[in-house]
């Protein structure tokens, strides 16, 4: 909500708090609908951010959910690995190649 970028709140705003919050909703549901144990089987979807989370989300709570598709999910970005600075520098060359001109690109 309003609030989420308030400085206190901003600490919650992480890709763990996120799948926890998640794997709470997934639980509330199946209570909310009476599944049973084995019940209302669970598939994950997400493309770029949310494959990563659908993806790392299967790693971390492998018990509520029956698979995942995660699709154009950057999902091996580990710190020291400086694959984050590949994926940057190929994003921007995208951009500079094929953004601006009036299609809400810009200077970067």
């Amino acid at each position: 909500g309003n609030k989420s970028l308030e400085p206190k709140n901003v600490v919650y705003l992480t890709i763990e708090q996120a799948m926890a919050d998640f794997a709470i909703f997934i639980d509330w549901f199946r209570t909310d609908r009476g599944c049973p144990i084995d019940g209302c089987k669970t598939v994950l979807f997400g493309g770029s951010y949310g494959g990563m989370l659908a993806a790392w989300f299967r790693l971390k709570y492998p018990h509520l959910s029956v698979g995942a598709l995660a699709a154009s999910a950057p999902v091996d970005f580990y710190p020291g690995k400086h694959k984050q600075e590949a994926f940057w520098n190929a994003t921007m060359h995208t951009f500079r190649k094929y953004g601006g001109g009036g299609q809400g690109g810009g200077a970067v």
